[in-house]
């Protein structure tokens, strides 16, 4: 929690807008960048809070500033998760959750792990794993394979072990010619990432990220 600076929004409707009030914060620049919403009603504008009742993971950029937020549903609801919208300051072709955390790790080692979202970042991190990652979507971009490939030359993708991941790593592999870098794919036998640490432990998810195959 301390690490990610993982927060919390309430279930209500106008906490974060009254927030910004009292700091003199514009409304309408945190409409742009999706903090809040608007509607307007009779001729009448009303603000009110983008995420309620949801976990909420910050997202860094490399400057470790923050320019968006994920937040992750505490009660039943849809969507599970849901993003920032897409702004001046946040484009997640650009952007690879946790690698404010995992920079110096992934250059150290020369290689990065990607993920497929942001409990499996935070949960193999936390298990001693530092060089992880996981795009903002579910396959790997162009622009982020770009900017992995300035810091290390190896990327094992391990995603989860159903077909929605499968399709997720293959999705990757389209623009994998396009950058001067090793792409793998590890394969789990069960579960996500997080849960895979968590029941089997470091040495066997190592051993898979390690036998990936290009």
């Amino acid at each position: 929690i301390a690490e990610f600076k993982l927060g919390y929004a309430p279930d209500e409707w106008q906490y974060s807008t009254d927030i910004l009030k009292k700091m003199n914060i514009s409304l309408e620049d945190a409409v742009k960048t999706g903090n809040i919403n608007k509607v307007v009603k009779n001729g009448n504008t009303h603000y009110y809070d983008r995420f309620r009742n949801r976990v909420i993971f910050p997202i860094f950029n490399q400057k470790n500033e923050i320019i968006g937020f994920g937040g992750r549903i505490i009660a039943s609801g849809e969507p599970k998760y849901l993003n920032s919208p897409e702004s001046i300051v946040f484009q997640k072709r650009n952007i690879l959750y946790g690698l404010n955390a995992a920079r110096p790790h992934i250059q150290e080692l020369r290689r990065a792990i990607v993920v497929e979202g942001y409990l499996d970042v935070i949960g193999v991190y936390q298990a001693g794993i530092q060089n992880v990652v996981a795009p903002l979507g579910t396959a790997l971009t162009l622009e982020q394979l770009q900017l992995l490939s300035r810091l290390c030359n190896e990327v094992v993708i391990v995603f989860d072990a159903d077909s929605a991941g499968i399709k997720a790593s293959l999705r990757s592999l389209d623009v994998a010619d396009k950058v001067n870098i090793d792409i793998k794919i590890a394969q789990l036998p069960e579960l996500d990432p997080f849960d895979f640490v968590l029941k089997r432990g470091v040495r066997e998810f190592m051993a898979i990220v390690d036998s990936a195959l290009k």
